[in-house]
């Protein structure tokens, strides 16, 4: 009877460890991971020129904003209006944000 309480022992121990080895070997693989550059993050990408950078990705689409560290500093305004949308969505034209 105590080898069986001892063997049930082991095997709780064994299995409420083993995955927090797992996420330890996720943690280094992240480690390992150099930072990118703003060229590295924009190799194909459009740049467009403003108050601030804006980089869009001619593949997917998506938008990266460059912000330099003076910009930081201030207080931006932003304000944004609706075109044209669908009306049952609840996007309609003039509609603000």
């Amino acid at each position: 009877m105590k080898m069986k309480i001892k063997f049930t022992i082991l095997l709780a121990i064994l299995f409420c460890t083993t995955p927090l080895f797992a996420q330890d070997k996720k943690d280094d693989k992240k480690k390992e991971k150099k930072e990118k550059s703003i060229l590295d993050l924009t190799k194909s990408s459009k740049k467009i020129e403003g108050l601030f950078t804006i980089y869009q990705d001619t593949i997917s689409g998506k938008l990266k904003m460059v912000v330099s560290k003076n910009q930081f500093e201030n207080e931006f305004i932003h304000f944004s209006q609706i075109a044209d949308g669908v009306t049952e969505a609840g996007g309609f034209r003039g509609l603000y944000n």
